[in-house]
């Protein structure tokens, strides 16, 4: 008899559905698993499916453009214009111009120029002031191109930037215009007011209209406007073939409209999201049960295939921003600014402070004007150096 009673037990045990799974239905976590790759459907609210295309799509790398106010908010108390292998520019908070040639180790104030904003073309520097848009040559002349007021500028094959129109405002404001890199050819490209950022991707224009909020998508001077999406608070990404964006609400939404389908899903509460190499990186709050409001996760994120995976779960990263994720690491700044490391391996882990509020970040590069030099570090092989100031 007590033979058959251990078979029924063993027998029911079996049955069991979900044992050894990583997660629970009550988002309570079990035993360790590696990570589980699941589609974004499913997460949020008010998703829709989007269309399946009849023949298979190229296999494109995403190659995210970052728009004007989204790369301004991942600034520090420094200014970052452009990095990359070779060369980057820095403001300082006192208006002065710093750039660091990284190949050979120099560094050379350029000048003291009350500079507001820095857009680095790796030749060309141009900078906007109280008194408008200069450009500095590679042998360092100062050339006046306009003396509209501007807080947002990029340089495509053009130089696109927001005329301000509203002088009491430190937000940018205005009127979309572009020139010629020498200043000449000055032409609007939009009939619309842009409030905040924008983004140029592919002879397409991506801006948030300053009379309703909307996000709206137009060729570079063409006449017509497409509605995207309503209430936006600000671009993060555009790839190929979607806009991440931040919804203009309590939650802050991330989401994503798709350019091809319109198909307009949410990625989770208070969402940040950054371009490493092909992939996306997603941190957000998902939908958990009341009491684990303070868990956010950071999730890789597939453009194309639109499928997700969850690489770590944070506690209370709170107002925390999302910068990089690379080797193994994700780097993160805090409220007060200051920039930390996380192990991606290790979940319980202490944040390891790595650079102070001053420090700026782009393209996958930390720098912070130190005592002795400009401190650079680089992401992705998690090293860092010291360059001495010429």
């Amino acid at each position: 008899m007590r033979r058959w009673s251990a078979l029924f037990l063993l027998l029911f045990l079996l049955l069991l559905p979900g044992c050894g799974a990583a997660q629970t239905e009550t988002g309570e976590e079990g035993p360790a698993e590696p990570p589980l790759t699941v589609t974004v459907d499913g997460v949020g609210e008010e998703q829709v499916q989007p269309e399946k295309e009849a023949e298979p799509e190229e296999d494109l790398p995403p190659a995210a453009s970052v728009s004007s106010a989204a790369a301004s908010r991942l600034q520090g108390g420094n200014a970052v214009v452009a990095a990359s292998a070779q060369k980057a520019a820095l403001l300082s908070q006192q208006g002065g111009i710093l750039l660091a040639d990284l190949q050979n180790g120099t560094c050379t104030w350029i000048s003291d120029a009350g500079a507001r904003s820095l857009y680095y073309s790796g030749g060309d520097l141009f900078y906007t002031s109280d008194s408008g848009i200069f450009r500095v040559t590679p042998q360092g002349e100062t050339q006046q191109l306009s003396e509209e007021l501007s807080y947002a500028m990029r340089l495509e094959d053009k130089l696109y930037y927001i005329r301000q129109t509203d002088l009491a405002e430190e937000e940018a404001l205005g009127e979309l215009w572009c020139m010629d890199p020498d200043g000449s050819g000055r032409v609007a490209i939009l009939a619309d007011e842009v409030a905040g950022g924008f983004c140029i991707r592919d002879g397409w224009v991506y801006y948030i209209a300053r009379n309703d909020g909307s996000l709206y998508r137009a060729m570079l001077f063409g006449s017509q406007s497409t509605e995207l999406a309503a209430g936006v608070q600000e671009i993060c990404l555009v790839t190929d073939r979607a806009v991440y964006y931040k919804e203009d609400s309590e939650r802050q939404a991330l989401r994503r409209v798709d350019l091809r389908t319109g198909a307009n899903i949410s990625l989770g509460a208070f969402g940040e999201c950054a371009a490493v190499d092909e992939t996306i990186c997603v941190m957000a709050r998902k939908e958990r049960p009341w009491g684990l409001d303070n868990q956010f996760t950071l999730m890789s994120f597939d453009d194309r295939t639109q499928e997700m995976t969850d690489l770590l779960v944070f506690e209370n990263v709170g107002t925390d921003r999302l910068l990089w994720q690379a080797g193994g690491h994700v780097y993160m700044r805090r409220a007060s600014g200051v920039i930390y490391r996380m192990d991606l391996q290790d979940p319980g882990q202490e944040k390891e402070d790595l650079f102070s509020a001053q420090a700026v970040f782009a393209d996958g590069y930390i720098f912070d004007l130190q005592a002795g030099g400009l401190a650079v570090y680089d992401c992705a092989a998690a090293e860092s150096r010291v360059l001495p100031i010429g």
